[in-house]
C-alpha cells in the first residue's frame, strides 16, 4: 500500500462480540477492542428493512458524524468466491 500503510478487518456479531473469520484479505493484528459505535442498533434496524425478503444481502451501511449513509445491497459479495475460514463460518 502507498506509504507503508496497510489494512486489516475485524468481524462482529450484531451484539458488538467480535469473531474469529477471514474472508479473502487479512484480518488486522491490532488487538486493542474498538468501540461500540453508537450509532449501531440504528445501523441494524436498517439493515434489518432493506434485508427484507432476501435470503442472502449484506447491507453496506456507514454512520459518520452521527448520520446513517447508504452505500450498496451486495448479492453475491466478492462475485460469490470469497470464502470463509473457517468454513463452518459460510452457513452461520
Amino acid at each position: 500500500m502507498p506509504g507503508g500503510r496497510s489494512h486489516g478487518f475485524r468481524y462482529y456479531t450484531s451484539e458488538w462480540e467480535r469473531i474469529c473469520l477471514t474472508v479473502k484479505y487479512p484480518n488486522s493484528q491490532k488487538t486493542e477492542s474498538l468501540k461500540k459505535p453508537p450509532a449501531l442498533n440504528d445501523l441494524i434496524k436498517i439493515a434489518d428493512v432493506l434485508s427484507q425478503g432476501f435470503s442472502y444481502v449484506r447491507v453496506d451501511l456507514y454512520a459518520i458524524s452521527g448520520k446513517v449513509y447508504f452505500g450498496e445491497m451486495t448479492f453475491t459479495p466478492g462475485s460469490g468466491f470469497e470464502r470463509f475460514v473457517p468454513h463452518s463460518m459460510d452457513e452461520k
